[in-house]
């Protein structure tokens, strides 16, 4: 055989190996890509759903902080007014 054939043959079946090689790592990469993706997803999605408790359990603090000013506030103005009565009425 020819040493430039020869070379070539062996240069083809180099770059035969390199483009299975290749196609092997691509495969990897697209599963560790899908792999990271997801996880990722579910790392928003944790982040999310505790940071929207947390919001909705502010929300709540301050819900409830306001209801009691004027559950108080109503208490003490009912309190007035009865007493207001009872003084009216001796």
């Amino acid at each position: 055989m020819l040493p430039a054939v020869k070379r070539a043959i062996i240069l083809q079946k180099r770059i035969a190996d390199l483009e299975q090689e290749a196609s092997k790592w691509h495969s990897q990469y697209h599963e560790l890509l899908g792999k990271i993706e997801t996880r990722a997803r579910e790392m928003f999605n944790e982040w999310r759903s505790s940071e929207l408790e947390k919001q909705a359990n502010e929300r709540a603090k301050i819900l409830f902080e306001k209801w009691k000013r004027d559950e108080e506030k109503r208490i003490r103005e009912d309190a007035i007014k009865r007493s207001e009565a009872a003084l009216k009425a001796r």
